[in-house]
């Protein structure tokens, strides 16, 4: 099982309520879920745009 590691963050209240949405909507079970989620997507969205930046960088150099 993967270390578990706990961290307080302070959100606004348009965030805040933006989370509680998704676990009253059944989206998420808890708030964590939903804060797990949206930062694995964050880092899904990083590597996509790391990704194109090195595909357009090849063809740059390719002419």
């Amino acid at each position: 099982m993967p270390a578990k590691y706990t961290l307080h963050v302070v959100l606004n209240e348009r965030l805040v309520r933006y989370v509680r949405d998704k676990v009253v909507a059944g989206h998420h079970p808890t708030a964590s879920d939903v804060v797990r989620d949206s930062l694995r997507k964050l880092m899904e969205r990083d590597d996509m745009q790391k990704l194109h930046a090195d595909v357009s960088r090849r063809a740059d150099a390719d002419g």
